[in-house]
């Protein structure tokens, strides 16, 4: 008896085909064929050659393979919690979500995903608390949990799978900072280990926002990232405003302190001891407190546990710790500090002449309030313009042209000082400080007490270039923007009068000012200079600058106001202003300041 096709081996099936390929060729050499015969041999044998025809869509799958999104039923022993699950702490409602699944059951299908080639699945996008719940009432017999209906999602990896369980905790809203901190971390790591990239701050909030929808902001991945690795020992007690108002803040101009007297590894030793030391404490605190909500009150009453993390008492601790390290008094430390807070390149000579106030005393200035609705808004820091400058050598005589010396002026101070009599740019150095807020300009903003820069301050080229900040890389698309309003800010200083940038300072704290010495080596150098520093040719300020930067949201409003506080200076002290205007470039021009 032969067999019928269905009990047909592969091998046999194939041998079949081949023979039947073989009599359609003689056939057709025999005898005429339709054409519809002839396409069905030809089908035949590309299926032997190796290239058979598209089947469905589900053909070409393996039993292990996962649809997107489809329903499957799983034993519950099958499923285990996400190794790097974001949420470390158990959820504060755990009890009342356990009743609710004991009455209910589980009406929110858990997610779930496996890696490739693996059998057990683990919890997708949230769903860890729901299946730690149901898999202890499957152990106190409930069966209705033995299996679960759940979503199965396809494997993208760690770094997607992370953000989709941050989303999913970030909606919810029951996740503490710490714990978002560490998941941002993690999930940093894991797209850096996955994608062999480096992300940088503006990439991490791109990557996070494209995998999961989540936006951050700069602001706090930059709070999250420094908590993690300089507050991590006290982390489960952090909170959001602890970090970005007080600690982050505070802790980040002590170590850049410490660096600048080459002690920033003792200082960071230092901190780390004093950090230990607290998280020892609130972890006895913690456990008090537990306590007490499972006694009487008669046991343990509240004045019996102490208040969780005491932030100003720990900084007070750790200026003190950091200054003894520097082998200055605390108040001193505090003062030097804001100092080179207001003036990255100040030398150290300098720093080490700065004498404590009371107004930085630990006790005064580590103080910051809560912030209210009725807040009036502190000024963001000014950064490099609050530098002391060189006595002015030189004023323009009454012709406005040539230059007369003068007698030095009286010495300056770090802190603001010293201007003409009336004369107030505070409101303009404000406008600037929230500029700073925006885009670092810190390297390039310095004052002047020369009473022809009409609005008190004056530019410098970026001495790193454009995309450098005290050797920080910035964004691409900070450089951008940082160099219109560079473009933009040169032009409404006045400085590209020759008049203006004669008084500007060869040197302003030490460091070489470079525009002056770029404008005195003559046009060609100052251009090609000017070029290298820039990334681009020096065209004063374009149309497209000023677009880019008034189109911004954010920079815009405040071009708008800066113009409106220099209109109000113009009006207000004419006798600042220079008559006419002078370029740069003049080849008839060779008046030099003596």
């Amino acid at each position: 008896m032969s067999k019928t096709p269905e009990l047909l081996t592969a091998s046999q099936r194939a041998a079949q085909l081949r023979m039947n390929a073989e009599l359609g060729s003689t056939s057709r050499e025999t005898s005429p064929v339709s054409s519809k015969k002839s396409n069905y041999q030809d089908i035949a044998k590309r299926s032997l050659m190796g290239t058979p025809p598209p089947l469905n869509a589900m053909g070409a799958m393996t039993p292990m393979d996962v649809v997107d999104g489809s329903i499957s039923n799983l034993a519950i022993t099958d499923i285990d919690r996400y190794e790097f699950d974001p949420r470390t702490e158990i959820n504060p409602l755990y009890d009342e979500i356990k009743a609710s699944i004991r009455a209910n059951g589980i009406l929110n299908h858990i997610s779930v995903t496996r890696r490739p080639g693996q059998p057990r699945y683990m919890v997708y996008g949230g769903g860890n608390t729901r299946l730690r719940i149901a898999k202890e009432l499957y152990e106190e017999g409930d069966q209705r949990f033995a299996r679960l209906t759940v979503i199965v999602k396809v494997w993208k990896g760690d770094a997607p799978t992370i953000a989709a369980h941050l989303a999913e905790n970030e909606q919810r809203g029951d996740i503490s900072f710490w714990e978002k901190a560490q998941g941002v971390l993690s999930f940093k790591e894991h797209f850096e280990k996955e994608s062999g990239k480096t992300l940088s701050t503006t990439e991490l909030n791109r990557e996070l926002r494209q995998a999961s929808g989540l936006n951050f902001g700069m602001s706090m991945l930059q709070n999250f990232l420094f908590a993690v690795e300089y507050l991590a020992p006290i982390g489960p007690w952090l909170k959001i405003s602890d970090v970005n108002l007080v600690l982050k803040p505070r802790v980040t101009q002590l170590l850049k302190l410490a660096d600048k007297f080459n002690q920033q590894p003792i200082a960071e030793t230092a901190l780390q001891t004093i950090l230990h030391k607290y998280a020892a404490l609130l972890s006895q605190q913690s456990a008090a407190r537990q306590l007490s909500n499972r006694t009487s009150a008669e046991e343990v009453s509240d004045r019996d546990v102490p208040a969780l993390l005491q932030v100003e008492q720990l900084l007070e601790e750790v200026t003190i710790a950091v200054a003894a390290a520097l082998e200055v008094i605390p108040d001193k430390l505090l003062a030097m500090a804001q100092a080179l807070e207001a003036n990255p390149r100040m030398a150290v000579e300098t720093l080490t002449l700065i004498e404590a106030t009371v107004s930085t005393s630990v006790g005064q200035s580590s103080a910051v309030p809560e912030p209210s609705i009725k807040q009036t808004p502190t000024q963001p820091p000014l950064g490099r313009m609050l530098a002391s400058v060189p006595a002015p050598m030189s004023k323009p005589d009454s012709s406005g042209g040539a230059f007369l010396p003068v007698s030095p002026s009286v010495s300056q101070s770090v802190i603001m000082s010293g201007e003409s009599e009336g004369f107030d740019p505070q409101p303009i150095f404000t406008v600037l400080g929230e500029f700073q807020s925006l885009i670092d300009m810190s390297d390039v903003l310095f004052k002047s007490d020369q009473p022809h820069h009409i609005f008190g301050f004056y530019l410098d080229f970026p001495a790193q270039g454009i995309g450098y900040v005290d050797g920080i890389e910035l964004e691409p698309e900070l450089v951008i923007y940082r160099r219109a309003l560079w473009k933009i800010l040169i032009s409404l200083t006045g400085q590209l009068d020759r008049r203006f940038t004669q008084l500007i300072p060869h040197e302003a704290d030490g460091f070489t000012i470079a525009w002056k010495q770029l404008w005195e080596q003559g046009e060609e150098q100052f251009q090609e200079g000017a070029l290298e520093l820039l990334g681009e040719a020096f065209d004063h300020v374009s149309l497209q600058s000023v677009s880019l930067v008034l189109r911004h949201e954010q920079l815009g409003p405040l071009v708008t106001r800066l113009l409106t506080e220099m209109e109000r200076v113009r009006t207000r002290y004419p006798e600042r202003q220079l008559d006419g205007f002078m370029p740069l470039f003049m080849p008839d021009v060779t008046e030099e300041i003596s």
